[in-house]
């Protein structure tokens, strides 16, 4: 998500949520406008089991659930504070998975589009290395800022340092890794807060 619909020139900041293992017709099918799929019967809160998002399920994805994908679909009443950022920005509903597989090759993909070959997540069993920089090192050489809020388990198997300074697990406060430690985010300052009802900022 980024700039407003209306067209502003000026942007400032660029925010994208990747919303991983979620299609559009399962988060979006709401928005109007968006390629979703309102015939879609309604997802629980909970979805359990979570489905395996291996290569090898890639491949059975067709087949019913629980095998294969589940057809289901979130609500705007179930996402308020979602919808209300689809609605107000923009909503890439055309976007596909670079990798039929695991998070990490498309993780690769989404901030550097280059998985060098990486075909699964890394663990005791399988180590990445990524010597190709992604493009928030570019973005550092071209004298911008950048920061991720996720996990960023990607950042840490890059090769060039600036791809760590900005990720969690490389860079945080005392304050923020306490936090993440107690299961807890640190809470914004008031001027950055959305409000139930309340118009949502120029930027975020």
């Amino acid at each position: 998500m980024a700039a407003k619909k209306s067209g502003s020139t000026n942007i400032q900041k660029v925010v994208i949520f990747f919303m991983e293992n979620h299609t559009i017709d399962n988060i979006a099918s709401d928005v109007a406008g968006v390629n979703g799929n309102k015939a879609l019967p309604l997802a629980p809160d909970v979805v359990v089991p979570d489905p395996p998002h291996d290569h090898g399920h890639w491949d059975v994805r067709k087949t019913p659930a629980p095998g294969g994908a589940r057809r289901e679909r979130f609500s705007a009443a179930q996402l308020p504070n979602l919808y209300k950022l689809m609605n107000e920005f923009t909503v890439c509903d055309n976007y596909f998975s670079d990798y039929a597989g695991n998070s990490f090759p498309n993780h690769c993909f989404a901030i550097g589009a280059d998985a060098e070959w990486a075909y699964a997540n890394p663990g005791h069993r399988y180590s990445v290395s990524i010597a190709t920089a992604g493009v928030p090192a570019r973005l550092v050489k071209a004298g911008k800022t950048w920061a991720n809020y996720g996990k960023g388990f990607a950042f840490a198997q890059y090769q060039d340092p600036l791809m760590h300074k900005n990720a969690p697990r490389d860079n945080l406060t005392n304050e923020e890794s306490n936090s993440q430690k107690s299961g807890h985010q640190p809470e914004l300052p008031e001027s950055q807060r959305i409000r139930e009802g309340q118009p949502l900022p120029r930027h975020l």
